[in-house]
């Protein structure tokens, strides 16, 4: 399965205790022994179905160093090093916050808008002209995405994972003035195309890649993020060799069935590139978490924008996610309500891993949780509401589906 804004998350609904703390300094080893019990249960219990061989989180605390547990092993060969907090995985559609964020600086910076149609920044597709920026980065543009086209997954399946793509070429696949373009969509529909138009932009009215963008921009600078790297292309072997190996457990489409038991890590993340290309450990996603909604990585300005939201069922403004409309999406960012708690979430799956994370602002607590397979059964978001349980206290009920 390719990027997604969190298909899986679990209908579930918490019953809050009226008053819990954080768990305080000195509870710590008992806090990571039960985050610990729960990743090796996770692995136990779900490794086989979902195809999976490691499971990496991270809890971020306030005031606190972060707690990592892991579970399991870097590959599915018979010799594989066991995984270490330090372990790389992809973190896929979480990608799309750091090319927001890019934008919203610039924003700032008085070089683009958020409100302006886009074609003068494009002029060679006058179908899209008149979208604008924000309608890109909250799903509402209309674009159908490529991923899903037939001429897509052609094209990986007769060239293989390491096929190199430019933006052009994946913007190809889904430009409705040429034969064979998907029909446009409406509300909010969740294509990948809309960031690599994004990207597109934030390279023209920069001069340079996005790469370099998101490196000087939100990589390097004092942000602590040492530990999270973006190409566009094919990653360097000092990179490949701190990534766990990523697998499939079924094909996105039968044309693609080869790439099932395939090692995915030596994939080009090309098909992806500002939409979901990005790679970090999850410790360096609860850092990066916490930049994006509570750092100065961001305007105030431009993270009001960040997290303004349109309704996942509608594509219509909300102010927020309630029972009755449970998940809206801002720019590249996503929320959802689960009984009383209301948090953001975003789960980024690229071909062969999973990385899920979760913010509770009621909390100041943030949860990434990571496993190296994708494209099968998904219980990743119990496992994370289970730590949200062992960190809080609080007692959580699954709706009945």
């Amino acid at each position: 399965m390719l990027p997604n804004a969190g298909r899986t998350l679990l209908a579930l609904f918490f019953l809050a205790a009226p008053s819990i703390a954080i768990a305080a300094p000195a509870d710590r080893p008992a806090l990571t022994a039960s985050l610990q019990k729960i990743v090796n249960d996770y692995l136990a219990g779900n490794a086989k179905a979902e195809g999976f061989t490691a499971i990496s989180a991270s809890v971020s605390l306030p005031g606190q160093a972060p707690i990592d547990v892991v579970a399991g092993r870097v590959s599915r060969a018979p010799n594989a090093a066991a995984v270490t907090p330090a372990s790389l995985f992809q973190i896929g559609s979480i990608t799309k916050s750091m090319t927001s964020t890019v934008i919203l600086q610039l924003v700032h910076e008085g070089v683009l808008s958020l409100d302006a149609p886009i074609g003068p920044w494009l002029p060679e597709y006058p179908a899209w002209g008149a979208v604008t920026l924000r309608r890109l980065l909250d799903m509402t543009s209309g674009i159908p995405s490529y991923d899903s086209t037939d001429a897509f997954l052609d094209s990986i399946s007769k060239y293989g994972i390491r096929r190199h793509f430019t933006p052009e070429v994946l913007l190809s696949f889904t430009d409705p003035d040429l034969p064979g373009a998907p029909k446009p969509t409406t509300g909010f529909d969740y294509s990948n195309v809309n960031y690599i138009i994004a990207q597109m932009i934030v390279e023209r009215a920069t001069g340079s890649s996005l790469d370099s963008q998101i490196r000087d921009r939100l990589l390097t600078g004092g942000h602590g993020l040492t530990a999270t790297y973006y190409s566009s292309g094919p990653y360097p072997d000092s990179v490949l060799a701190q990534e766990v190996s990523s697998y499939m457990t079924a094909a996105p489409a039968p044309v693609l069935d080869d790439i099932v038991g395939q090692d995915l890590k030596y994939q080009d993340p090309s098909w992806a590139q500002g939409a979901g290309s990005a790679v970090a450990t999850p410790e360096d996603v609860t850092r990066w978490v916490r930049l994006l909604f509570q750092g100065d990585i961001i305007a105030a300005a431009q993270r009001h924008d960040l997290m303004q939201l349109v309704s996942m069922q509608t594509g219509q403004p909300i102010a927020e996610a309630v029972p009755a409309d449970e998940r809206g999406f801002g720019l590249g960012v996503a929320q959802t309500i689960a009984g009383n708690v209301r948090f953001w979430f975003y789960e980024g799956e690229p071909m062969g891993s999973r990385m899920f994370y979760g913010y509770f602002p009621g909390k100041n607590l943030v949860i990434v949780i990571a496993v190296n397979s994708a494209g099968g059964p998904d219980k990743i978001s119990q496992a994370l509401i289970d730590m949200y349980a062992a960190v809080t206290g609080d007692k959580i009920i699954a709706k009945p589906k």
